[in-house]
């Protein structure tokens, strides 16, 4: 459709890479030291010495792990944007070492970390980036536009971080996984309410690339799934659920990790 095809126009891909830096076999006690006062704080800002990319530094925020457990002597040090991109082009030495140097700005006697991993999403042929970004005049209603589903010779509903219902979580795990839930619902009333006519399928984008087909005309139709989907509760892991569906739709608090089943009763 024309709306998602201007939607997606206005979208480009944003990048955060991160760098884990690991002390290991350091005591809690050395590495609170190193940390100093901020030692209990989850996030450790380093103060900007300038204005320009190269004053900033490639690193400006850490995340604290030793606040969250204190069995981990480790950070995450996170580079967005240019500065993201620019880190994809060094080798893990130099990545370390610039890391290393900014953290030293909050904590001036912490050694050298003894292991690392490191991100490199822009360069991942899967990915392409970590997030959407809006672009230079874009507006929030693209957002709706490319998560409204697609009816007519087949039917599509969208998931993904994009298409988040919460601007806040657009470009987070959350986001995804809500969008997810959000999608599955909408392919569930489809179908349930028999929206999709005999013949004809339901795919849902960004999920799996899951594809239901439909019968039924105008009762509530059986429905496969193709692939797993994962959801939240554990004590409905790997089992099938037959649905009254749509007098008990399914509540997505009580969806598991398992092949899903819609049959009609």
């Amino acid at each position: 459709p024309d709306a998602k095809r201007a939607a997606l126009a206005t979208l480009e891909m944003g990048t955060v890479n991160k760098v884990v830096l690991n002390w290991r076999n350091t005591s809690a006690s050395t590495f609170a030291a190193w940390l100093g006062a901020a030692n209990q704080s989850t996030w450790l800002g380093v103060d900007p010495v300038g204005t320009s990319r190269a004053a900033r530094g490639m690193f400006t925020q850490f995340q604290n792990l030793f606040a969250l457990n204190s069995a981990a002597t480790a950070v995450v040090g996170l580079a967005a944007g240019q500065a993201a991109l620019d880190m994809e082009a060094l080798n893990d030495t130099a990545v370390v070492q610039k890391a290393v140097a900014q953290l030293r700005k909050i904590a001036p006697l912490a050694a050298d970390p003894t292991d690392w991993n490191i991100t490199r999403w822009a360069g991942d042929p899967a990915s392409r980036g970590t997030h959407t970004i809006n672009s230079v005049n874009s507006s929030e209603s693209v957002f709706g536009d490319l998560a409204a589903a697609v009816r007519g010779g087949s039917f599509l509903v969208f998931a993904g971080e994009h298409t988040a219902p919460n601007a806040s979580l657009r470009g987070t795990a959350p986001g995804a996984a809500l969008s997810g839930m959000r999608a599955a619902e909408e392919a569930i009333t489809l179908i349930s309410f028999g929206v999709v006519p005999d013949g004809h399928t339901l795919q849902i984008a960004g999920l799996s690339n899951v594809t239901y087909g439909a019968t039924g005309g105008g009762r509530s139709p059986t429905m496969h799934s193709k692939d797993n989907f994962k959801f939240h509760d554990p004590n409905l892991r790997s089992k099938r659920r037959r649905s009254s569906m749509p007098s008990d739709p399914l509540p997505q608090q009580r969806w598991a990790a398992g092949s899903l089943r819609f049959a009609q009763p």
